[in-house]
């Protein structure tokens, strides 16, 4: 059972209940923060389920709070699970270990964005006026197809969250307005940056020019060093910083590890052992 996928649009108990088409947490970003700090802080970076269950406070894994705590801190990006072991990830990092004063702001921003839903419903109405709470309650149920046993708790975590994140320190909580620390310009200039006229953001330097020959050398021995499915994946990454849906997100961790298993097959299965 993919956990991450489950384990925040249905109920703990009953696999047999509908589920929602659109998925979100049935904790807010704060919630979250917590699972990643307390794997950080107690744990120095990495437990299994088994241990990390009684320092949330819960009974065992089967919980049907630990496993929607869990699944909404994979949900908002701040914690993974690798052979067993959960750790928080870097955007969670950037959160509880700012280097820079925007750091943790830009990360919680990001990270409510990484929500299905949540992402859908800024797209849909940011900057501008929303919905009363029966008018996010329509839009959810009718064109997100949100569960309506889960849709006020749908809208609860969303406003909690973008609250945490700071979706509404801009115009109040009637609209999502992106915070300002998020916004690229605030970041310290790149390297390699030159000041343009009349107060415009930096533009890049040129491209050096190069050999012909050589660039398309450099390029054929890259793509030599890296099977062709690895190397398609890495090409088609669309550049760092872009937002990406949890569903995209997933799809494409999928295929990376589908790709490195078929390539590089375990002991057992090349016969080493």
């Amino acid at each position: 059972m993919d956990s991450n996928a489950g384990e925040g649009t249905r109920a703990a108990k009953g696999a047999a209940r509908p589920r929602s088409e659109v998925a979100f947490p049935y904790y807010n970003l704060d919630s979250a923060i917590e699972v990643a700090e307390r794997i950080h802080d107690e744990a120095g970076g990495s437990c299994s389920r088994d241990q990390l269950a009684p320092m949330l406070g819960y009974s065992g894994v089967k919980n049907g709070g630990f496993l929607s705590k869990l699944g909404a801190a994979r949900m908002f990006g701040l914690v993974e699970e690798v052979n067993g072991m959960l750790r928080p990830t870097q955007l969670a990092a950037q959160i509880y270990a700012p280097v820079h004063a925007t750091d943790a702001q830009r990360a919680k921003a990001q990270a409510f964005l990484n929500v299905e839903l949540f992402e859908k419903v800024y797209e849909r109405f940011k900057g501008q006026p929303l919905p009363t709470n029966q008018g996010l309650e329509n839009l959810l149920r009718v064109e997100f197809k949100v569960v309506p046993a889960q849709i006020k708790n749908a809208i609860r975590t969303l406003q909690e969250s973008a609250e945490s994140a700071g979706f509404f320190n801009a115009a109040g909580r009637g609209r999502l307005v992106m915070p300002l620390a998020a916004n690229p310009k605030s970041s310290p200039r790149p390297a390699g940056t030159v000041d343009s006229a009349e107060g415009l953001p930096p533009l890049p330097l040129p491209p050096q020019p190069q050999p012909v020959a050589a660039a398309a050398g450099r390029a054929i021995a890259d793509e030599a060093s890296i099977p062709p499915a690895i190397y398609g994946l890495i090409r088609d990454l669309p550049p760092e910083g872009t937002t990406m849906s949890n569903a995209k997100r997933q799809r494409l961790i999928k295929a990376f590890e589908a790709s490195i298993n078929w390539l590089y097959p375990d002991t057992e299965e090349a016969g080493d052992e």
